[in-house]
């Protein structure tokens, strides 16, 4: 199917493109010797992606507020940027620990101690 007269009239006015507008990712890859410098360190499997995950993780665990983090990585939503938050082992035990030292502070043999509000 050829395109309409005055179609190919106005497109021949037109620059024409003989190399991509953006250099594709593989030649971005290549301009930056990421692989070999990956490769070096011994994280083949390692993607940029993932250093997302892990500097908002990391900003999680120095303190930063979550909304504070939605809006650095540019997510429209919080239950986005939570599913980029992985804690470690440690702080899964040390919310375990602050549990029990909460509840061991409440609670008492004849129930629980409430607060009037």
């Amino acid at each position: 199917m050829s395109l309409p007269r005055s179609t190919r009239s106005c497109r021949s006015g037109l620059p024409q493109q003989s190399e991509p507008a953006l250099p594709s990712p593989r030649s971005f890859r290549d301009a930056t010797h990421r692989d070999e410098v990956v490769a070096s360190l011994g994280y083949e499997h390692l993607r940029r992606h993932d250093l997302r995950h892990t500097g908002l993780t990391w900003m999680t665990d120095a303190g930063v507020p979550i909304h504070v983090l939605r809006k650095i990585a540019g997510h429209g939503s919080l239950s986005t940027t939570q599913r980029y938050l992985h804690p470690d082992n440690a702080s899964l035990a040390a919310a375990g620990s602050a549990l029990s030292a909460h509840l061991s502070a409440s609670w008492s043999r004849t129930g629980p101690k409430l607060k009037v509000i």
